[in-house]
């Protein structure tokens, strides 16, 4: 994604949809999702993150994002439209596209296990992320669009509140190909936000 797009996506669609129901009699209540991302990144002694931490992205993904909350919160206030806006944490379960983790340890898993693959690749797995199943945040937003006026204009984190270190899950996704996958290091998949 170039920053032209994620801005035209995050920001400018939102926009375009939060001016469209400003013009309905009865506008109905949106959510706004943004992510995680948009708190940067969290070193020693802020391993909770709550909604009032500042939002110090460092990527362009998650300064859209602080853009379109921003934005829909404005309209919110100012037009007394029905916006609640979340921030997932990291979501994983059925349907996550393989390109995210764990989605991507398992494929790799696999390709190892079936032989096609000698071993499995990793970055960084000396941090923590907040993994929350997906059917579990759908269940967070639905409570949310169903929920009285009191939550309008309003930003809810969505996340489970346990830290899971990515060696456990590297290995629980080894345990899950039979055990016998050699895990390497691979300096191209180090990230910074990691």
């Amino acid at each position: 994604d170039t920053p032209e797009m994620s801005f035209a996506i995050n920001v400018g669609a939102c926009g375009h949809m939060l001016s469209t129901i400003r013009a309905w009699p009865e506008p109905p209540r949106v959510l706004v999702v943004g992510s995680a991302a948009m708190y940067g990144i969290t070193e020693g002694g802020q391993e909770v993150v709550g909604e009032d931490r500042p939002l110090l992205s460092d990527t362009v993904y998650g300064t859209s994002k602080i853009v379109q909350e921003r934005w829909a919160l404005m309209m919110a206030g100012r037009f007394d439209l029905p916006i609640v806006c979340v921030r997932p944490f990291n979501i994983m379960g059925p349907g996550q596209p393989a390109r995210l983790m764990p989605s991507a340890l398992l494929a790799q898993v696999r390709e190892v296990s079936q032989g096609r693959a000698e071993k499995l690749l990793v970055g960084n797995t000396t941090t923590e992320r907040d993994f929350t199943d997906v059917r579990d945040v759908a269940a967070a937003m639905w409570a949310l669009m169903n929920a009285g006026d009191e939550v309008n204009g309003r930003v809810f984190n969505i996340a489970s509140g346990q830290g899971v270190k990515i060696a456990d899950l590297v290995q629980a996704c080894v345990a899950l190909g039979g055990g016998e996958v050699l895990v390497e290091q691979d300096p191209a998949r180090m990230r910074r936000a990691d």
